[in-house]
């Protein structure tokens, strides 16, 4: 679970692959709506998106692309 900012759904899918609530309150009422089973499968999801698209390997190589389509778009 976190706290909601913008661009959340960037990184992943809200209520499928993470829970997002605002404020106490809305934490209050996805805890009292989750059972094992959703959870469980909302923790899969998370893990197997983690695992393909945030892993500081895949960082690493979105730098290294970016530094190298910058030094070839740079005048010297």
């Amino acid at each position: 679970m976190t706290d909601y900012w913008e661009g959340i759904e960037q990184f992943f899918e809200p209520g499928s692959e993470i829970l997002v609530a605002r404020d106490g309150e809305e934490v209050l009422g996805v805890l009292d709506s989750l059972n094992n089973r959703r959870a469980a499968v909302i923790g899969r999801a998370a893990y197997r998106r983690a695992l393909a698209q945030h892993t500081y390997a895949g960082r690493a190589a979105q730098v290294e692309a970016a530094l190298q389509g910058s030094v070839r778009g740079a005048a010297f």
